[in-house]
C-alpha cells in the first residue's frame, strides 16, 4: 500500500512540474469532478475480470504562446463497487493516470474541443475476503498508453464545465506483494482495456504576459 501512494505522489509531482510557471504557459485550466471507470483485465493470475469503479477526476491542460499544442494530465481515484472476480479477492481502491501532449480546438470563443494522448499508469489494490487480517493480495501497477477527449464550455473567463472520457490500453503489469497465490513479479500475457467517462467543473488561469487572454 505504501508503494501505491508513493507512485501517486510521484505522478502528482510530475503534473505540478508540467503546470508550473517555468513552462511560461499563457493559458491553463484545471477541472475536478466525478468519473466512472470500467476496466477489463486479461492475463492475471486471478483470471479475466471486469471492475466498475466510480470516483473522483482531476484533469488539466497547459498551453503557451497561443499554440494549440501543450501538455495535459488526467488523474482518477476510483473506488471499485462492481467486479466479476470469481476468486476470494476483491478490489479496494484503484487509481488511473494519464500524462502527455495535449491539443485544443476552438469551436467558438466559449466552446472548445480538447484531446491528448500519452503514458497511462494504473494502480489496483485487492484484498483477501477470507483473511481475518485482510491482508492485501497485491499492489498491482500496470503500464500502457491512453488518451483523453472532451469538450469544455466557459461560463465566464474563469469558470467552465467539461465532459469527456479517457481510454487506455495497458500491456505490462507488475505485482508488488507476494502471497501464497500470487508472487511478486511481471505478469505474463497481461492486457487491460479501460474507459473512464467523467464530468467536471473547472477554472481557467491566464498569464500576466503581454498576450492577455488567448
Amino acid at each position: 500500500m505504501k508503494k501505491f501512494f508513493f507512485v501517486i505522489l510521484i505522478f502528482l509531482c510530475m503534473s505540478a512540474m508540467v503546470f508550473s510557471d517555468e513552462w511560461r504557459a499563457e493559458e491553463r485550466w484545471l477541472s475536478i469532478g466525478a468519473n466512472f471507470g470500467n476496466y477489463f483485465e486479461d492475463g492475471s493470475d486471478l483470471g479475466d475480470f471486469h471492475v466498475g469503479s466510480p470516483g473522483l477526476n482531476l484533469s488539466g491542460y497547459s498551453f503557451s504562446n497561443h499554440r494549440n499544442i501543450g501538455f495535459f494530465f488526467n488523474f482518477g481515484v476510483l473506488f471499485p463497487v462492481m467486479n466479476s472476480i470469481e476468486s476470494n479477492y476483491n478490489p479496494t481502491i484503484q487509481a488511473d493516470f494519464l500524462l502527455g501532449p495535449g491539443f485544443r480546438f476552438n469551436i467558438t470563443d466559449r466552446f472548445r474541443l480538447y484531446c491528448g494522448a500519452g503514458l497511462n499508469v494504473n494502480l489496483l489494490t485487492l484484498y483477501d475476503r477470507e483473511s481475518v487480517s485482510a491482508e492485501f493480495l497485491n499492489d498491482k501497477i500496470s503500464f500502457g498508453i491512453g488518451g483523453d477527449v472532451g469538450v469544455k464550455f466557459d461560463f465566464t473567463n474563469a469558470i467552465f464545465i467539461n465532459v469527456g472520457s479517457t481510454v487506455s490500453y495497458n500491456f505490462a503489469a507488475y505485482n508488488f506483494v507476494e502471497t501464497n497465490k500470487v508472487a511478486s513479479g511481471w505478469i505474463d500475457g497481461y492486457s487491460m482495456i479501460g474507459i473512464r467517462p467523467y464530468v467536471g467543473i473547472g477554472f481557467n488561469f491566464y498569464s500576466r504576459s503581454k498576450w492577455g487572454k488567448p
